[in-house]
């Protein structure tokens, strides 16, 4: 007895099967997390190490090679690129998605130690190693602004007080991951040397740096053990305030008479930088906080939790003179995108539901498919729960993309017991005779859509991060739907099949149906009989639809808008410092502002760093303008701009670690920095030429101005003074030197920083001032160096350990990847010798790797549903035909997009997958039907004619209401919607395309291949 012969037998027991899915379903679906993607995180690290004062050139030398050294041995490298600046040196190493990460980091730090020996005397602290995973996708997604009264409180004091009192109560907030504080530095304990007091007394940077070392190291001073009792001996830091650092003693002088850090140095409490911070937020002064939410948190629940602190508990507790905006919470736009995608879905139950009642003709008969929506789709929240998915904008595409399919195969069914219940038999037979005949149907069905999506399972990156959400998501729906098909349909159908008197607009319906049937079969005869033509019309879309998609324009994802543009680049003439940039930086302010579509705009100045700006669009509803067409906007305005090069883009979404813009490297074998620099120069010039980049940027170029000092270690020798003393001199007095900390009264712990009175820093006869001890007599530093004004590039890349120039771009939102890789690829190479190549990085490189793995999963997943449809048929020639049209349908699919002006991405590649297995479904019922009318005697013609003839309805109806399941998706808007559109987009046209393909090419493909079909090929080759 089969299955469905079972179920129509015992309908309490198919009736249970269905309510135990329904029920594991509503429990799964509470304890789903929700978020805005599939969480996704690049795998890499990033060693750095620091020497104070250091050249980049020389850190490049002498810090990054043995670095390299410890890293190229490692497995699963993708590539490492090393940047070194002045001062500071920094090797990223990215990995593939299969690393042992664990085990790889802890090789890397047992590598680094290896190589310590090869390290310079003068890097004091070892490398470090940060775990860097996901980070380059990891904004922050809320932001709260603090107003402050600036003639009450300075930035550093409110940020003192945000630091100790509100940081770690927004950290126990369930679901918050990260916070930083941007707009003030942290407060030091500063410690500022006067060279000429110090000449006087003879006392030395060491002494002083010696001196609070002493006084702020932590000792353990073990036990006293008496008779009864054991005592602790815990000393105690004594420096705990600003006096008890000016009261240190440095040393005794001749006289006995102790010299104090306050006899040398002015202390205070003050900024750990010589420029502070700024922020401004709409031309205001302003802190910022911005947090970030864990993996594994619900963005909407943190962002209204937060909104709640700030709106409730940080309102009553803020001093006065300082107050709180949440300004920007992303779970507000995933809160919209989320529900935006739930009205789609329910747009999309009534539109399938409808569309089957018209041709069922019977609310009755209808309810068995439609039955199958809420059993399906409430199932799957069982099989997300187990595989550990989310509530997100891909899983939620999956299941409005389901609505459509899960109605396919009870529809299947009930049409087959339909036709024989019109011949008169009971319910009860229909039902178990209609079912037992289309079991292989919808197996191979099944199947086929849900094999489609398997090799997804072995690929990694970004697209198979996003794809695997979908594809599985999808595929156990269509699962679940074949098992409805099978238990619960064929029970429906002995129970509520019947036969009543057809109503007045059915019987309409049917007569143009009628009338659709017959002229379809003769358009059918006519393509079998000129199958020549039919053919060569085929192989002719085919090929207009390879050159669309070798010309059509590619990107990893289309740009959401998820409301926030930043400044990618803000570039002021060399040199320009802190003064120029606030003398102009209220242009820029000024050129944003004028846009209606702003809601807020912040200002960042950090250190002598060019300016920053991230803006805030008003939120989606007041404004018409999408967020690509302002950086448009901002983009042409700033080319007026004469204080800056600006460039603005728009931010990516949060959660997902993808690159948006062009990375371009350039390396050489030959060590010829001064062509490799020239060659890289004249690229940036031609890059400039193409109109879609903007912010183009080679890491070579002379930017710094610099001073080179070159030491008479001569003079030093004679002079009695050692290298360390006078390194030190120039280190303590020009770099700063932590020396310590201090921990006040409420346990707040601030850095000792030591350096010259910032105000003879600047210019450089600062060396003038700096005094080193000469046999007692103390000489001015200028007297062992000579200087040369100089100008060098800030940077000093390596990539894969060779020499190398990082060239970056913004990429327009006009052009894609694509686009600029074969702009690139064409003539860029004319300007590099025989030495010199170019690799792609960034968004081109992620582009490569998505359509490499996408290409596999495509082959893949044609081979499986061959082989697995060969096993079913029982030959390998019935496959090719259902096979036939899926080239032809997934053209149509790439002509659509073209034609709409879409891109091909990572969601339109889901959308043409999708397409394989769906389209397949057509075949099978063809094949299937045909087959059997041959073992009834017809000829293999009036077997084709006769398939297309009986599946024509059900295979329009399934096609129609696959297609208005994606309707929505097609004509979605909003935040969050440019890849439903995609997907939308493909399946639409491709569905309607490819059925009208499948009705004719199935058919005559059929009865074309029909003779070698009957040959048996293994015979044949024994009997040879």
């Amino acid at each position: 007895m089969k299955l469905p012969e079972i179920c129509i037998k015992h309908p309490v027991f198919a009736t249970v099967l269905s309510l135990l899915i329904l029920l594991v379903g509503v429990f799964s679906y509470n304890k789903l997390e929700t978020n805005l993607y599939p969480s996704y995180n690049t795998k890499s690290a990033t060693v750095s190490a620091s020497i104070s004062g250091a050249s980049a050139k020389y850190l490049s030398d002498n810090v990054a090679v043995p670095l390299i050294n410890a890293a190229k041995s490692l497995p699963d490298i993708k590539n490492l690129v090393s940047d070194c600046q002045q001062g500071s040196c920094k090797l990223t190493i990215n990995f593939k998605d299969s690393v042992d990460y664990v085990s790889v980091i802890n090789k890397l730090r047992s590598n680094i130690d290896a190589q310590m020996d090869n390290m310079p005397s003068t890097l004091i602290d070892k490398p470090t190693v940060s775990d860097d995973t996901g980070s380059s996708g990891s904004q922050p997604d809320y932001y709260i602004q603090i107003n402050y009264d600036p003639q009450k409180y300075k930035p550093s004091q409110v940020k003192d007080y945000l630091n100790n009192n509100i940081r770690n109560e927004l950290l126990r907030i369930d679901g918050v991951g990260a916070l930083w504080i941007q707009g003030a530095d942290d407060n030091n304990a500063r410690v500022w040397l006067n060279p000429n007091k110090m000449s006087d007394l003879n006392v030395t940077p060491g002494d002083v740096t010696l001196a609070l070392q002493t006084a702020t190291t932590d000792v353990n001073a073990g036990k006293i053990y008496g008779k009864d009792r054991s005592y602790a001996i815990v000393p105690e830091n004594t420096v705990d305030n600003i006096n008890a650092i000016k009261n240190l003693t440095i040393k005794i002088d001749d006289n006995k008479n102790p010299i104090r850090i306050n006899d040398v140095a002015d202390v205070a409490l003050a900024p750990s930088s010589n420029i502070p911070q700024i922020m401004r937020t709409n031309g205001k002064r302003t802190l910022l906080m911005q947090i970030l939410h864990r993996d594994s948190a619900n963005p909407i629940k943190v962002g209204h939790d937060i909104d709640k602190f700030v709106n409730v508990t940080l309102k009553k507790q803020l001093p006065d003179g300082i107050s709180a905006q949440l300004i920007y919470n992303q779970g507000t736009y995933i809160n919209k995108i989320i529900n935006k995608s739930y009205e789609t879905l329910i747009v999309a139950i009534i539109l399938v539901a409808a569309i089957i009642y018209i041709f069922m003709g019977s609310l009755r008969i209808s309810i068995i498919p439609i039955i199958t929506i809420p059993v399906c789709i409430i199932g799957t929240f069982a099989f997300m729960e187990l595989m550990g998915f989310s509530i997100n904008i891909l899983s939620l595409l999956a299941i409005i993309l389901a609505i459509g399919l899960v109605v396919d195969d009870a529809i299947v069914v009930v049409e087959n017991c339909f036709r024989y219940k019109e011949r008169g038999l009971s319910a009860y037979e229909s039902a178990i005779k209609g079912s037992n005949e289309i079991i292989l149907p919808i197996v191979s069905m099944t199947l086929t859509l849900a094999i489609v999506f398997i090799p997804i399972a072995i690929t990694e990156g970004i697209s198979a991060a996003l794809f695997k959400q979908f594809a599985f998501t999808l595929a156990f729906s269509v699962i679940i739907s074949g098992f409805i098909a099978l238990t619960l349909s064929p029970m429906m159908c002995s129970k509520l099949l019947t036969v009543n008197s057809q109503s007045n607009w059915y019987k309409k319906f049917n007569v143009q149906f009628e009338n659709l049937t017959k002229q379809y079969v003769a358009l059918l005869k006519k393509c079998i009989d000129k199958f020549k033509i039919s053919f060569t019309g085929m192989i002719v879309i085919f090929i207009l639809g390879v050159i669309v998609y070798h010309y059509m324009p590619k990107q990893l994802l289309p740009t959401e808008d998820l409301g926030v543009i930043y400044s990618s680049a803000i570039t002021p003439p060399s040199g320009a410092g802190r003064n120029y940039n606030l003398k102009y930086s209220p242009q820029l302010e000024n050129l944003i502002k004028k846009n209606k579509n702003i809601e807020t705009n912040m200002l960042f100045l950090k250190d002598g760093n060019d300016p920053i700006t991230q803006t805030f669009l008003k939120p989606w509803g007041t404004r018409k303008t999408n967020a690509d067409k302002i950086v448009s906007e901002l983009n042409n305005s700033a080319n007026n701009l004469a204080a800056y090069d600006a460039s603005f883009k728009v931010q990516n979404m949060s959660g997902l670690s993808y690159e948006t813009g062009l990375k371009l490297e350039i390396t050489t074998i030959s060590r010829n920095l001064e062509h490799l620099r020239d060659a890289s120069e004249k690229i940036v010039d031609e890059l400039k030429k193409f109109p879609g980049l903007t912010n183009v940027k080679s890491s070579s170029t002379a930017d710094q101005l610099e001073y080179k000092l070159a030491i008479n270690h001569d003079k030093l020798s004679l002079s009695g003074v050692t290298y360390d003393e006078f390194s030190s001199a120039i280190n303590t007095f020009l770099g700063s030197t932590k020396a310590g900390f201090m921990k006040d009264k409420n346990n707040n712990q601030y850095n000792i920083k030591v350096q010259i009175d910032k105000n003879n820093l600047d210019n450089i006869d600062v060396l003038n001032k700096i005094y080193v001890n000469a046999y007692g007599n103390p000489i001015p530093v200028s007297q062992f160096v000579s200087l040369t004004q100089n100008t060098e590039s800030k940077h000093q890349f390596n990539f894969n350990g060779l020499d190398a120039t990082q060239i970056t771009a913004d990429i327009d939102a006009n052009y894609s990847p694509s686009q600029i890789k074969r702009y690139i690829e064409e003539n860029i190479p004319r300007y590099l010798n025989k030495d010199e190549t170019f690799e792609f990085n960034g968004a081109i490189k992620q582009l490569d790797e998505s359509q490499q793995s996408t290409v596999i999963v495509f082959v893949l997943a044609i081979i499986l549903i061959y082989l697995i449809l060969s096993a079913q048929f029982e030959n390998f020639i019935d496959p090719l035909i259902i096979l036939f049209t899926v080239p032809l349908t997934l053209v149509s699919g790439i002509i659509a997009l073209w034609i709409g002006g879409f891109t091909l991405n990572v969601y339109s590649n889901i959308g043409l997958l999708t397409l394989v297995g769906l389209i397949t479904k057509h075949g099978i019922l063809l094949v299937q039907f045909a087959n059997s009318e041959q073992k009834k005697g017809k000829t293999a013609k009036e077997a084709a004619i006769n398939s297309g003839t009986q599946r024509l309805r059900p295979i329009i109806m399934t096609s129609i209401t696959m297609i208005l399941g994606a309707i929505p998706l097609s004509l979605s808007s909003g935040p969050g919607s440019l890849g439903q559109i995609n997907i939308g987009v493909v399946l639409v046209f491709g569905l309607f395309i490819g059925t009208f393909f499948s009705l004719f090419i199935v058919p005559t493909t059929y009865l074309a291949l029909d003779k070698i079909k009957k040959i048996d090929v293994l015979i044949d080759i024994f009997k040879k």
